[in-house]
């Protein structure tokens, strides 16, 4: 099996903006501080310059309720303007909020433009999610083809999850290739997805490839299954 890998955002990295970096680091610096209400000003102030990163981490802050209350809407707000603004992570997230109904109501076409759109700009789960509803059908025509394209760029931009689901598609699809399958899951196994290293095991036992199938079962013991 496999399934949606949402990208779990780390509010306020150490990189930020070049434009008004000193804004942006004061910004970064109340944040660390716990004075969310100096901070999200900051962002606002940014923001409405169209920094997209300003936009992204507002978005966030009414996600988390960090120093405010939660307002799904208001930060659906926020990542669709740092989406329009050409960001990967905004676009994801703007897909996940109509994929999964939070403060919009729920559509699968929309959330396939957003996570397409994220994947345009190279955003691995982008890529993955995309893939996902091709697969599945959701918001656009159900195409395994497709799906295995998006699960494979996935894979290239870095996501070891996109890979694992790439294997799937190769073991269990028109795409049918039993060596693209072993290929992809164990590029996965070696990355800690335990799905794959328990599917590939069992590729290699129906081959009675048996050393193969225990080292990628060796594995899933390093995850404490």
């Amino acid at each position: 099996m496999h399934r949606y890998f949402m990208i779990i955002f780390v509010l306020l990295s150490l990189t930020y903006a070049k434009n008004d970096e000193n804004l942006t680091k004061n910004a970064l610096d109340f944040f660390n501080a716990g004075e969310y209400d100096k901070a999200k000003k900051l962002f606002e102030i940014q923001c409405n310059k169209n920094d997209a990163w300003a936009c992204l981490n507002l978005g966030s802050i009414y996600k988390e309720a960090d120093g405010v209350e939660m307002d799904l809407s208001k930060s659906m707000n926020y990542f669709e303007k740092a989406c329009d603004l050409g960001d990967s992570t905004a676009c994801v997230f703007v897909g996940f909020y109509y994929d999964k109904a939070l403060g919009v109501t729920q559509n699968y076409k929309a959330a396939f433009k957003y996570y397409k759109k994220a994947c345009e700009l190279k955003n691995a789960v982008g890529c993955d999610n995309t893939g996902m509803m091709f697969e599945s059908g959701d918001g656009t025509n159900k195409n395994d083809i497709q799906a295995l394209k998006f699960y494979k760029l996935s894979c290239e931009y870095g996501s070891f999850e996109g890979c694992a689901n790439a294997g799937y598609m190769y073991e269990n699809s028109e795409n049918y290739d039993i060596d693209e399958a072993i290929k992809f899951y164990s590029m996965a196994c070696k990355n800690d997805i335990e799905f794959a290293c328990r599917n590939v095991a069992k590729i290699f036992v129906d081959k009675k490839e048996y050393s193969r199938a225990k080292d990628a079962l060796e594995r899933t013991r390093e995850f404490g299954n």
